[in-house]
């Protein structure tokens, strides 16, 4: 029940306090955290919260350096 009712919060605070018209990492998050023993929620969350926003930040470093288009898809997605 806690993780039903964090989840439909989250996404109601991230779609219309926030205005993210597609609120999918707030649920998903709230779900996540939740799962956790009670005494590591608070840890998962920070790490959570850092994990995204490092890994957005690359993201957008890496579409800024080689652009966008269907190569760079390619490689994006190609298996090692």
């Amino acid at each position: 029940m806690q993780t039903s009712v964090a989840a439909a919060v989250s996404w109601a605070v991230a779609s219309r306090v926030i205005g993210n018209p597609e609120p999918v990492f707030a649920p998903i998050s709230a779900v996540i955290t939740l799962g956790i023993s009670t005494g590591q929620r608070y840890r998962r969350a920070v790490d959570l919260v850092f994990g995204v926003a490092l890994g957005i930040a690359v993201g957008d470093g890496l579409i800024w350096f080689i652009g966008t288009g269907g190569w760079q898809i390619g490689v994006a997605v190609a298996d090692r």
